[in-house]
């Protein structure tokens, strides 16, 4: 005798679907939300990782505009230093071109006469000048019109601007008074006074 069912069969369908279908959903809910844990975990990493990246590229960068800056200044401070050295070597060029201008003037006649004046006072017997090839003439004559016997105008030129070299016969003593040698022992004064006009603002 066949057994009797007895309610809705619909009903019971319904009620065992739903109830598997919220297992299924629940085992699915909780897989996506493992899901999306593990995707902002590794989300998380790789934005850990490239801002990493990014901080090491920005600090490898930056090492590299400073070794850059540093090598422009090195750069430009040598540049600034060979122009200020040619403006300091032009100015001092156009100052013995004014000494060569001077020496056509009773100032420089005036200079040669006191140090011929020195010179006569020493006390050495006789002391031989030296002097430049176009100062020959006029020490010449201040010797003789001033008559110090004991100085001699040698009869060879000295490689110098202007002003005296004076040598005993032997050559064992040297007094220079050559305009060649007070410009060398003021050099760095003179270039100083240039640098100066030159450059105000240091």
């Amino acid at each position: 005798m066949p057994k009797k069912i007895y309610g809705d069969p619909e009903k019971a369908v319904r009620e065992i679907v739903d109830k598997e279908f919220k297992a299924v959903k629940s085992v699915l809910d909780e897989a996506l939300e493992h899901a999306l844990r593990l995707l902002r975990e590794a989300y998380d990493k790789s934005l850990r990782e490239a801002e990493h990246s990014l901080r090491s590229e920005i600090s490898r960068a930056e090492e590299q505009l400073k070794s850059v800056a540093s090598s422009l200044d090195l750069e430009l401070k040598s540049e600034a230093a060979a122009l200020k050295s040619k403006y300091l070597e032009e100015a001092l060029k156009r100052a013995l071109e004014r000494i060569r201008e001077i020496k056509k003037t009773k100032v420089y006649e005036d200079f040669i006469v006191k140090v011929l004046s020195g010179l006569s006072k020493e006390e050495y017997p006789e002391l031989v000048l030296r002097v430049a090839e176009d100062d020959m003439s006029l020490v010449q004559g201040l010797v003789g019109r001033l008559g110090m016997r004991n100085l001699t105008v040698s009869r060879e030129p000295a490689p110098i601007l202007g002003g005296i070299i004076a040598e005993t016969p032997d050559g064992s003593v040297r007094l220079d008074y050559s305009l060649d040698f007070i410009i060398e022992m003021n050099k760095h004064r003179l270039l100083g006074a240039a640098s100066k006009v030159l450059f105000p603002v240091e």
